[in-house]
């Protein structure tokens, strides 16, 4: 495949994307829920929408159909010089990893080369472009900074966030659970034991439509009394919610105390891994551990009756994680400067004048 054989077509709705794409988007969801037709459906529709306007890039082939889709957002930045115009990928915080869309049978560095040229021609739309989170062990990930670096433009990448895991390599829930540090066992145990003493409650679990909005509306009850801070975008998670129970992969457990809604948690189910996506659980329980007390029974579900081969944690360094996962892995993001324009040239000259400040200080305070 030659790069004259490829074409690059520019949408700016999800309306506007051929049958042939629509299709191969939706197909991406088996594959990886979190960069399938429906995730992105969602979050265009209950965030991106709200907040700029969206920019699909496609490739195809004649004979071979579609060969890469790359989602972006375009942003209005007035942080910098002017009104610097940031593209970005088409992620945010309730993206737990963002990556370019590539058909398995596409030559990957052909492929990935020709989006390249059209985004750099792309240029006057966009000052500064940021890509994340990604994984740095992706191979297509490497091709696609190599690519951007090749085509002239400002390439850096930094840390985005960190990600654990676990491989369960066919191990059955009394091995994990035996594997699991003993101050985390000897709490789960105590605390059940002691809510169970002074309550009567009860475990839930959501995976389809049935009674899924008292489920929504119970989660959304103890998100407002949690600690975590109100959501920016309101209509997101519980359409992502009922995404996911149309699509089969929600997981959506609630425990209840006296039938009070006290910790919930939502679990995505992507292929054989069982992403932990959403939690959040009463202060008023706070001394029972009624999230770990859920967590450990959504791990056991997930490992015996799923049969999950990973649980991931998605995104975060919580120092909690490492007591349920073994694995820590980082994701970086991407950003890219358009060196074409003034105000891409302008951001150049602030970063390298910020690099030889602190360099500047650093000669200060050595000590001859």
């Amino acid at each position: 495949m030659t790069t004259r054989t490829l074409k690059t077509d520019i949408y700016q709705s999800l309306e506007e994307l051929p049958i042939v794409v629509n299709e191969f988007w939706q197909e991406q969801s088996r594959h990886d829920y979190f960069i399938g037709r429906s995730w992105f459906d969602n979050f265009i529709n209950n965030v991106a929408n709200q907040d700029g306007s969206v920019r699909i890039y496609v490739v195809t082939h004649g004979e071979d159909g579609v060969q890469a889709i790359l989602p972006l957002w375009i942003k209005s930045n007035t942080k910098y010089f002017g009104a610097t115009r940031i593209v970005t990928s088409l992620s945010n915080y309730y993206s737990p990893y963002f990556r370019l869309i590539l058909n398995n049978s596409a030559d990957a560095e052909t492929t990935i080369n020709e989006l390249i040229t059209h985004i750099k021609h792309d240029l006057a739309i966009w000052d500064a472009m940021l890509l994340g989170p990604v994984d740095v062990c992706s191979v297509n990930n490497y091709l696609f900074v190599e690519a951007l670096k090749k085509q002239g433009l400002s390439v850096k990448t930094y840390f985005a966030c960190a990600n654990w895991i676990i491989d369960l390599n066919d191990t059955d829930f009394t091995s994990y659970f035996k594997s699991r540090p003993s101050k985390l066992r000897h709490t789960y145990q105590r605390r059940q034991k002691k809510l169970a003493h002074d309550y009567q409650f009860n475990i839930k679990v959501f995976s389809d439509l049935t009674d899924l909005e008292e489920a929504i509306a119970d989660y959304q009850t103890i998100y407002s009394k949690s600690w975590k801070v109100k959501e920016p975008y309101v209509n997101f998670i519980p359409n992502l919610i009922r995404t996911c129970a149309k699509d089969g992969v929600l997981r959506l457990g609630i425990l209840y105390v006296n039938n009070i809604p006290a910790a919930a948690q939502i679990w995505i189910l992507n292929r054989k891994s069982a992403s932990i996506y959403k939690l959040a659980y009463d202060p008023l329980f706070k001394d029972y551990s009624v999230g770990t007390i859920l967590t450990m029974y959504l791990a056991e579900r997930m490992i015996t009756d799923e049969g999950m081969s990973r649980l991931d944690y998605l995104t975060g360094d919580d120092s909690y994680k490492k007591d349920w996962m073994n694995i820590r892995r980082e994701f970086m993001c991407i950003y890219v400067i358009n060196k074409e324009n003034i105000r891409g040239r302008y951001l150049i000259l602030k970063e390298n004048l910020s690099v030889l400040k602190n360099h500047l200080i650093f000669l200060t305070k050595l000590k001859f």
